[in-house]
């Protein structure tokens, strides 16, 4: 058991740097935060979301085997179609609601 500091304790064999040490000393009410939170980011993702739900709603009967880590298949960037909203399910529409 080593005293680190005034309010940390390391009871394990691992060795703390300073830095590791300073945070610790900050105790249970530390909560790191961002500078700079990715809305675009945020909004490629969902949008990509939104449409692979589609697409597999619109495609889940299709019978055609698709294996996406075949080499063909690899070099394929991702389309943006979207199917059109009467294709889909009602289940589907009501999850793609979102915004």
């Amino acid at each position: 058991m080593f005293n680190l500091s005034d309010f940390t304790v390391n009871l394990s064999s691992y060795k703390l740097d300073a830095a590791q040490v300073t945070i610790l000393d900050k105790g249970l009410t530390f909560i790191p935060s961002t500078r700079h939170i990715p809305y675009n980011r945020i909004l490629d993702c969902k949008k990509r979301n939104i449409q692979s739900i589609k697409l597999y709603y619109s495609f889940k009967e299709d019978t055609q085997e698709y294996d996406p880590k075949l080499f063909r298949n690899l070099l394929i960037s991702m389309s943006t179609w979207e199917p059109p909203e009467n294709r889909l399910s009602i289940k589907a529409r009501e999850i793609t609601e979102i915004s």
